[in-house]
């Protein structure tokens, strides 16, 4: 069982800038990854295998947005850790973004014509984000960037000091997070406004920072691309349970009513979205019946159940 939100893409311009806030857990990075393969340029040649039977391809198939176009480069801030000194944070952040970058230069060598990608970087004095747009513009191409998690230094930063009120001091502070994301992050993405034609951003809180403000990222008129509607979570649960699938009064009452109105011209209603990992939570909650019950459960623990689950969902295996 897959939940296809490909449609949502028929909504995307050729050129955008997007923030993207949603609950946690809640399907933002799914999205971000489905988005990335979609606009790859490293994708066209699977693209009718890993896109053709769901609904961006199947339901207009005359009308297919414009895919595997350009060099995909993705970050996400939710693996550099925060509990540590300023200096210690500043050299984990640019470690974490030189990597990615070296990993883009490999992974595109062909299309930007680089013979030695790996030592592209060597030299770069500082500025490596400036060198890979400068080698991008040189090819031609454009770039589909994503960044997942934006918010979470500064948010494992603010919540160190109420979880280690003794020691927080010795830690990165949120000011300095802020600061350094500003300095190694956003103010170097500003270099690449030429050849970044989409910029996706996610995260569960609205943060502002000088840098930040000035790629005037706006939010995307996609509510439904995260969480599942009623119609969804019932044919996840279904697909999975028999006759122990949840009523529709029990989803909206355990897995709680999302709204994300839509500012589209036209639309005179808002649909409410539910919450999927409490989903899948709650549908290890009822696969822990007896299999005489009617549930099609595999033999296994209740935590791999639930892995199992949450795989099936992200990657539709």
């Amino acid at each position: 069982m897959f939940v296809d939100k490909t449609r949502c893409l028929f909504e995307l311009p050729d050129q955008f800038r997007y923030l993207l806030l949603r609950p946690p857990k809640f399907g933002k990075t799914a999205f971000l990854s489905t988005t990335t393969h979609f606009y790859d340029v490293h994708g066209a040649e699977q693209f009718t295998e890993h896109f053709g039977p769901l609904a961006v391809a199947t339901e207009a198939p005359h009308a297919i947005p414009r895919h595997s176009q350009h060099l995909s480069m993705s970050f996400a801030l939710s693996d550099i850790n925060v509990h540590v000194g300023a200096k210690e944070f500043a050299a984990r952040l640019s470690s974490n973004f030189y990597t990615k970058l070296q990993l883009f230069l490999v992974k595109y060598a062909t299309e930007l014509k680089l013979c030695a990608p790996e030592t592209y970087l060597a030299d770069d004095g500082g500025d490596v984000f400036r060198k890979v747009f400068d080698v991008v513009k040189a090819s031609g191409h454009t770039l589909f960037l994503s960044i997942d998690a934006y918010d979470a230094p500064l948010l494992s930063g603010s919540l160190a000091s109420l979880h280690y009120p003794t020691i927080h001091q010795k830690f990165v502070s949120p000011q300095d997070i802020k600061h350094l994301l500003d300095t190694c992050l956003w103010g170097p993405l500003l270099a690449g406004s030429d050849v970044i034609d989409k910029l996706f951003v996610a995260g569960t809180l609205s943060l502002q920072s000088p840098a930040l403000r000035k790629l005037h990222l706006s939010v995307p008129d996609l509510p439904l691309c995260c969480g599942f509607t009623e119609q969804e979570a019932l044919q996840f649960a279904r697909s999975i349970l028999d006759e122990k699938t949840p009523e529709k009064a029990d989803l909206h009452r355990s897995y709680g009513d999302y709204l994300f109105p839509s500012h589209a011209a036209g639309t005179d209603f808002d649909e409410p979205v539910l919450h999927p990992q409490r989903l899948i939570s709650r549908i290890s909650e009822i696969s822990s019946g007896p299999a005489s019950s009617g549930v099609r459960r595999p033999e296994c623990s209740n935590s791999q159940w639930l892995s199992r689950a949450a795989r099936h969902w992200r990657s539709g295996s």
